[in-house]
């Protein structure tokens, strides 16, 4: 029993004090039965302890009471590991990768156009708001502000829309380069004179060219250049903020 005992560092001194408590026994008189019976039972106890800490391992390593050193596995050596707990992702690269899943282009049917830049597009069971990324157009009851929605509504409404997010300003809007039989919804509007390019959130290079066909339609006087009331919006809010100053 000694020889199992050694490698139980925890166990060894219980049976040590258990085969002390032995001789102890034998030496009560006959006269004195429950006093020897009692550090009898007292010895078996300490011998189950002792044979319990060694054998079951009571606690074991993950809880730190019999700690043991771990052996590297051949595995190990070989720089394998098995059954690894994955990684959790750092939250930058947990919303990269939610974002590159609002990436994904995807198709639809227009079934309805809220202005000349917001589209509601129903993808199977799905409902999307998608915005035309990088423009804007006049709001309802601003001038030409109806007509731009009733071109967007008579251009796709009812179509199936190929929609390629690009940035999820808003978790419940997409911002998205929408295509309709070779032609770009955002592009379309711009050059009908319906929108203004978004200068504070375009910032891809089409956008660029997106500045040219503002400049044309502009040139030519169409839509909300023909009326010098039209004023893009976050102009509106700069003019509000600064009246609130004075």
């Amino acid at each position: 029993m000694e020889g199992l005992l050694r490698g139980c560092p925890k166990a060894l001194p219980v049976w040590v004090w258990a085969r002390a408590l032995g001789p102890e026994a034998q030496a009560i008189p006959k006269t004195h039965p429950a006093r020897r019976r009692t550090l009898k039972l007292l010895v078996s106890f300490l011998i189950f302890l002792s044979s319990l800490f060694c054998f079951i391992g009571l606690g074991n390593n993950s809880r730190g009471l019999i700690p043991s050193p771990k052996k590297e596995t051949c595995f190990e050596k070989a720089g394998i590991q098995l059954f690894s707990t994955p990684t959790p992702l750092p939250p930058a690269a947990a919303q990269t990768q939610a974002d590159s899943k609002r990436r994904e282009t995807f198709s639809g049917k227009v079934s309805g156009v809220l202005s000349g830049h917001l589209l509601i597009v129903q993808e199977g069971e799905k409902t999307h708001r998608v915005n035309l990324y990088g423009v804007l157009s006049p709001s309802k009851g601003a001038p030409q502000g109806e007509k731009a929605r009733g071109l967007l509504e008579q251009i796709a409404f009812g179509r199936v829309v190929k929609v390629e997010p690009i940035e999820p300003f808003d978790p419940k809007r997409i911002y998205a380069l929408v295509h309709l039989e070779g032609r770009t919804l955002n592009e379309e509007m711009l050059r009908q004179g319906l929108a203004w390019v978004n200068e504070n959130a375009c910032i891809l290079d089409v956008c660029k060219n997106w500045k040219s066909l503002q400049q044309e339609a502009k040139d030519s006087t169409k839509g909300i250049w023909s009326d010098p009331r039209g004023t893009p919006p976050w102009e509106k809010g700069e003019g509000k903020r600064r009246k609130k100053m004075r």
